[in-house]
């Protein structure tokens, strides 16, 4: 597992990289956590501000596209709170 993921949880990654120089006691289960996290936050992400640009160009409400962005605001929250908890 010496490939370099990046993710745009500045946090995660000065995280990881201390564990990598030796200097945090990390377990290697919480380190693999932290990269799936950052992984799909880098996925993720992105994938709110498409849907967000589409519903804009195809016209929706005002209150569609607020509808939608609480709606993926909420599932991104809850999953980062399951990574934070655990």
């Amino acid at each position: 597992m010496n490939e370099k993921y990046t993710g745009t949880d500045a946090m995660a990654e000065v995280a990881t990289a201390r564990h990598e120089s030796g200097k945090d006691t990390t377990t290697s289960d919480e380190l693999l956590k932290r990269r799936i996290y950052m992984e799909f936050q880098g996925f993720v992400l992105p994938m709110i501000g498409e849907l967000i640009n589409r519903l804009v160009l195809e016209g929706k409400s005002e209150d569609e596209v607020v509808a939608a962005v609480k709606t993926a605001a909420k599932g991104y929250s809850t999953f980062r709170l399951a990574f934070v908890r655990n």
